[in-house]
């Protein structure tokens, strides 16, 4: 943005190109990261710099990780090594007009080598249409998914997104809305099966060289309970609330800091744990993120995570469900196009 003040088009331009899940990635995959790095270059990119109208990305990255999860369940406490990747690619209609709509794939795999049951891979197709203007953004979204757990495919989803964000000077406000199916495909896993929705509010603050945002989410999550070989249900119909802090500081057009902090109560709906107990859930999320840019197109990075999930079921319920997860990784991003 300080370059975008100071007219110097060209360096702004480098500097946007050496963000490369920002610029293009994003749009298809999830994580507060990417949306984040996204929503802060928005609004120079609508003034100044039109859009590629295709992309291609790779991300890897390894590390590891101080207890096997799944979806940010607890599996198993067992250390691992941790393997991420994704490779997506895209195309942008009328990219030059204000009406435009995209379409593109995604690809994720996260592999725990200590725990291979819990490998997990998906494959995401995503349209959407978007109205743009210098003070506002509408865009609505169609995506659907397929998801493996031990290579072996788990579900299918098939989802909308409806996303508003507003321009006020250095400020914006974001209102967005997910609606979503999900299908299991094996009758083990039926417990996946049903149908959620979330709502997002934010509000968010540039200044010349970094970003800050603060959101709230609710949302429900109306799938199936889990039943064990005993009999016994883990509740896991749910709603949940949420707040998060988050920021971008740019430190030079190569180097960047991401980082935030998520809080999330998770209230499910009956209680059929034994005892009668209800299952109430509590996660706390820190993220760390800095970047480096080698190239205009490649994109070093380090990650630090720590998720940590405090239950009212505990050692003697059906399943401990208070656990800490640390993972640290590092990774390389490259852009194609």
């Amino acid at each position: 943005m300080a370059l975008f003040k100071q007219k110097k088009i060209a360096e702004a331009e480098q500097f946007i190109h050496s963000q490369p899940q920002a610029s293009r990635q994003s749009p298809w995959t999830t994580g507060q990261t990417n949306e984040l790095l996204r929503e802060l270059l928005k609004k120079a990119r609508q003034k100044d710099i039109s859009q590629e109208p295709r992309w291609v990305f790779l991300d890897l990255s390894y590390g590891q990780t101080s207890n096997v999860y799944f979806e940010g369940k607890s599996g198993s406490q067992i250390s691992s090594p941790l393997i991420r990747s994704a490779l997506g690619a895209g195309y942008h209609f009328n990219s030059e007009s204000k009406e435009s709509q995209k379409i593109g794939y995604t690809f994720n795999l996260e592999d725990t080598k200590q725990a291979p049951e819990l490998a997990t891979y998906s494959h995401t197709l995503q349209t959407s249409a978007h109205l743009d203007d210098p003070s506002r953004s509408l865009s609505a979204s169609l995506f659907f998914s397929s998801q493996a757990l031990s290579y072996s495919l788990a579900s299918e989803k098939l989802g909308t997104n409806l996303k508003a964000i507003y321009t006020f000077g250095e400020t914006e406000t974001i209102f967005s809305a997910d609606i979503s199916k999900l299908e299991p495909k094996q009758e083990s896993l039926s417990y996946l099966g049903g149908h959620s929705f979330s709502l997002r509010a934010a509000y968010g603050v540039w200044k010349p060289t970094s970003y800050g945002q603060i959101s709230l989410t609710l949302g429900q999550e109306q799938i199936g309970d889990l039943t064990s070989a005993d009999g016994s249900i883990l509740p896991m119909r749910k709603d949940y609330y949420g707040v998060s802090l988050s920021g971008v500081w740019n430190f030079s057009p190569k180097t960047s800091v991401i980082a935030g902090l998520s809080l999330t109560q998770h209230k499910y709906k009956n209680d059929e744990v034994p005892d009668s107990k209800k299952r109430l859930d509590d996660d706390t999320n820190i993220f760390i993120k800095v970047t480096n840019s080698i190239t205009p197109t490649l994109l070093l990075y380090l990650t630090g995570e720590q998720k940590n999930n405090r239950s009212s079921l505990g050692a003697n319920d059906v399943w401990d469900k208070n656990y800490d997860v640390t993972t640290i990784s590092v990774g390389v991003s490259w852009d194609g196009i």
